[in-house]
């Protein structure tokens, strides 16, 4: 999929629009957006950071509502700021790594919006973990 110039400024539009919007709801995160970096991946499927990038798959942006974009913008400026990243070692579970990454991100963000866990749902994946597999 070729993205036209008219998409990606669109895309782009949006991204620049919610985090501004941030500016008056969670000044916090917005500061940290204010100085990241973002890019398009139309290899992915969702959303990723590599630890200096927030890349976003094209088509998964198009599906989020705003507040859903805000939330993916928060969820991976943290990941970016706790250095989740650079913090893998190579011997350990990937997988349970990111779980436990995402838990503590989603928390966090959970905790800044007083509980609303409408703040963490996207509406085709449901609530976001935020819970350790115990559930506590």
């Amino acid at each position: 999929m070729d993205l036209s110039n008219k998409e990606i400024n669109e895309i782009i539009k949006r991204i620049e629009i919610v985090r501004t919007h941030l500016m008056n709801t969670q000044p916090f995160f917005s500061v940290l957006l204010m100085h990241s970096k973002f890019a398009l991946d139309e290899e992915t499927d969702t959303a990723y950071t590599d630890g200096e990038y927030i890349c976003f798959s094209p088509k998964f942006v198009k599906k989020l509502n705003d507040q859903e974009l805000e939330f993916i913008l928060i969820h991976e400026v943290m990941h970016i700021v706790l250095d989740h990243c650079k913090r893998k070692v190579d011997s350990w579970d990937q997988y349970l790594f990111n779980v436990a990454a995402d838990i503590v991100v989603n928390s966090n963000i959970l905790y800044s919006y007083k509980m609303d866990k409408s703040k963490i749902t996207i509406r085709e994946y449901g609530e976001s973990m935020h819970l350790a597999p115990n559930k506590k």
